[in-house]
């Protein structure tokens, strides 16, 4: 009988300890989003201070071969371990018309992989042209500053915040700028929240924020041309 008791007394103390950490955690998530809500309020957004024509950028985050999908001729980028380019170093991803023989194997490869537009039909006389760089070209840049900082450390909650823009480089002219935020808990069931998840907008869905800063700053002039320049 004693040993039951003993028994049903550890179980209603686990079970009180089970609940006091999952108030606290559920506390602690709280605390983060009421901060997240701060932040995005405060400063997170798109700023555009002027939109320009352009055939295309160089994107300092590294790896870019999506030219395809926008309204540009060429992306640029710098990495010392790309993902479908050979070697590392700076390089022109260019759109070029297929009958001039350019293409890129591997890139052509790849992308034939892809069923949904616009590659389909952008690979029937079209293709991507790979030019090694000394250094990037383009005269607009895009780049993004990144900082984190925890929330409760020991909750495993930290705040992570983007700040991108476009920028003139030879004259440093700003075009635009987008910040964002986002929460992250690391756990057992990892959990992320932006400025556009529901929990800070209060809609039933996650809605894009601070999206689209390129293509607001910089409007594609959707050349294909003859040769890689």
């Amino acid at each position: 009988m004693m040993r039951n008791k003993c028994a049903l007394f550890s179980f209603k103390k686990l079970s009180t300890l089970l609940l006091v950490l999952a108030c606290s955690a559920c506390s602690s998530e709280q605390a983060g989003l009421n901060e997240l809500r701060r932040l995005c309020e405060k400063d997170a957004g798109l700023t555009i201070y002027k939109t320009v024509e352009a055939d295309g950028f160089y994107d300092t985050r590294g790896s870019n071969t999506s030219v395809a999908e926008t309204d540009y001729r060429f992306i640029e980028f710098c990495d010392d371990n790309p993902t479908v380019i050979d070697s590392p170093g700076c390089w022109r991803v260019s759109k070029v018309k297929r009958e001039l023989g350019q293409c890129y194997e591997r890139l052509d490869k790849s992308l034939a992989k892809i069923v949904v537009a616009p590659y389909p039909e952008f690979l029937k006389e079209h293709c991507l042209a790979v030019e090694k760089l000394e250094q990037p070209e383009a005269e607009y840049t895009y780049e993004v500053e990144r900082a984190e900082w925890w929330v409760n450390e020991n909750a495993g909650t930290k705040m992570i915040r983007h700040i991108g823009r476009v920028f003139n480089k030879k004259t440093g002219e700003v075009l635009g700028q987008g910040i964002s935020y986002v929460l992250r808990k690391k756990s057992s069931a990892p959990s992320t929240f932006s400025c556009g998840s529901p929990q800070i907008t209060g809609l039933q869905k996650s809605v894009p924020f601070a999206a689209g800063l390129i293509e607001k700053t910089l409007r594609g002039t959707s050349k294909i041309t003859g040769e890689v320049k």
